[in-house]
């Protein structure tokens, strides 16, 4: 019996792995144990129905030198336009490691990708997520989505966030 191939992760900034495709279960896996938090209904969702999304996404890990681990991702990405919907997941809150991952992602959008605008979404709920955007001090609010999220029998707010290409050097990281 031979053994299972091993997936190969290639970096693409200090940090940051790209999730090749054989990489599926593990990413799914990790989505879903954190689907209480995302901007769409995921928690139903199927491996196959995940699949159609992460064919159509980027998927990255940043991992520190401590093998702390983030998953970051670009979704809807619009070649014509340069802008795509950005997202992670940190399984380890409050220590900057999302932060992190969020400026090596964008670094490599912008710088790597050629892309010109990130945008994200956030639950109004997700007080984790926004105070690390809080934190970071990178991203722009660009408006509230009312009552846009149904979760746990109850309506939700979402707040959009963006950042622009030209918005990186003001960074000084």
């Amino acid at each position: 019996m031979s053994a299972q191939p091993q997936p190969v992760a290639r970096p693409v900034e200090k940090y940051l792995v790209r999730a090749e495709p054989d990489m599926l279960n593990l990413v799914y896996g990790l989505v879903m144990k954190n689907a209480r938090d995302s901007t769409i209904p995921i928690e139903t969702m199927s491996m196959a129905e995940f699949s159609q999304i992460y064919d159509h996404s980027l998927y990255y890990f940043w991992r520190d030198p401590n093998d702390v681990y983030v998953l970051v991702g670009l979704s809807q990405i619009d070649p014509q336009a340069r802008q795509a919907e950005f997202g992670l997941i940190s399984l380890v809150r409050q220590q900057g490691h999302a932060i992190a991952a969020f400026f090596a992602l964008t670094r490599f959008a912008f710088r790597s990708m050629g892309m010109r605008r990130l945008w994200c979404r956030v639950n109004s709920d997700n007080t984790p997520c926004l105070a690390a955007i809080t934190k970071a001090g990178a991203l722009t609010q660009e408006g509230t989505l009312r009552q846009a999220r149904f979760k746990d029998g109850q309506f939700l707010d979402q707040y959009q966030f963006s950042i622009l290409a030209s918005e990186v050097d003001k960074w000084g990281r």
